[in-house]
């Protein structure tokens, strides 16, 4: 069985503004969540961006230059607005490696740590979908 080709696609100039964003500052990681809307395409999954949320300073219980946390009532907003919207149905993290100049790729904590989370929220939430993607100061 072959795996559907997957893309994300993002309005105009949202994609710019998020890099700048979480990239504005190299000496802490940084994260975001996207809105998306899943379509699929034959053997194609479209992941349509259409709304951003940006942590606040205090929305994260700990953050440094190789690690950050969010408090639970943060990711908790974000659920519950994930469910009470009809055009989204996926979730989408981004985060930062702000220390990478250069190829970036998901650490052994991201990839546990993710896991984790798309196995709770599979089980918890019907017709929900995730994705993530890290960031480095170039990839």
């Amino acid at each position: 069985m072959s795996h559907p080709t997957v893309s994300i696609r993002f309005p105009q100039g949202l994609f710019a503004e998020l890099r700048s964003r979480l990239l504005e500052d190299s000496t802490q990681e940084a994260f975001a969540v996207l809105f998306g809307q899943r379509e699929t395409v034959g053997e194609q999954v479209i992941l349509k961006v259409k709304d951003v949320r940006y942590p606040r300073r205090s929305d994260y219980a700990s953050r440094g230059l190789a690690h950050l946390r969010l408090q639970r009532e943060y990711i908790h907003g974000l659920l519950t607005e994930l469910q009470s919207r009809a055009d989204v149905d996926t979730l989408i993290d981004v985060h930062t490696h702000p220390f990478l100049t250069g190829d970036v790729a998901f650490s052994s904590v991201d990839d546990r740590d993710e896991t984790t989370f798309y196995r709770w929220l599979t089980d918890t939430f019907d017709e929900v979908h995730y994705a993530s993607i890290v960031l480095s100061q170039s990839d």
